[in-house]
């Protein structure tokens, strides 16, 4: 899934790129955000569509990830309605 390339931001930074089902390229980043450890995750086209993701997030978004993995569906989160 992943371009085993390892490429760099011009500021140092390393992200790899991937395509998803519809064929647009996507990337993973680690942010520049100098508060916290976080990564920008998204559609990379003419105009980049990221979202800006803290460890906790990404935790979090990592264990939905996993779980529609193993079964292909989303987890059912009680309180959210």
């Amino acid at each position: 899934m992943f371009n085993e390339e390892v490429k760099h931001t011009c500021r140092g930074l390393r992200f790899y790129e991937f395509e998803d089902l519809n064929n647009k390229k996507c990337t993973i980043q680690k942010s520049s955000i100098a508060t916290e450890h976080a990564i920008l995750l998204g559609i990379s086209e003419e105009v980049r569509n990221t979202m800006h993701l803290t460890q906790g997030q990404a935790r979090e978004l990592g264990k939905m990830l996993i779980h529609f993995a193993d079964s292909g569906e989303l987890p059912i989160i009680s309180g959210i309605i």
